[in-house]
């Protein structure tokens, strides 16, 4: 992503300026810009990609927030040839990201490992783990562990 197009991310999306400024110590050595390290694509309609448990969720938060959710349109950059790519990601009115990543019963090693290391190097951004329940959602907030 070129600085020019961070630019007309910046300002379609609303990012404050603690993301302008972000400044993550895991990175530091490398100096990696932010518009290099946040990957933002178009709105993503391709559902047939998604697994049962994921359309399922995604029909809920249609229902709950109306079309304003991203379809896997969101990649961060976690390290080098590391990335995360959420499920979905909302942007409030406030301009706040919310990034969801929907699990079944298990959840691989690898995977809870980004999740976490992502809470911990974007922690303006809020991402949601939800678990499929007897019928409902389980949602539960990533914390990181400054």
């Amino acid at each position: 992503m070129t600085p020019e197009e961070f630019t007309k991310v910046k300002e379609k999306f609303a990012i404050g300026p603690g993301v302008a400024k972000l400044n993550c110590p895991a990175l530091r050595d490398e100096a990696v810009p932010l518009e290099k390290r946040i990957v933002q694509t178009a709105k993503s309609t391709d559902e047939e990609n998604l697994n049962k448990l994921e359309r399922a969720y995604l029909t809920y938060l249609t229902a709950k927030f109306g079309e304003r959710i991203g379809v896997q349109n969101i990649t961060l950059k976690l390290a080098h040839r590391c990335t995360y790519t959420a499920d979905f990601s909302l942007w409030s009115e406030c301009g706040t990201l919310t990034l969801y990543e929907t699990k079944g019963g298990f959840i691989r090693e690898d995977g809870w490992i980004k999740l976490k290391m992502a809470a911990r190097l974007f922690p303006h951004i809020t991402f949601v783990l939800v678990k499929s329940v007897r019928g409902g959602w389980q949602e539960s907030v990533i914390r990181s562990c400054l």
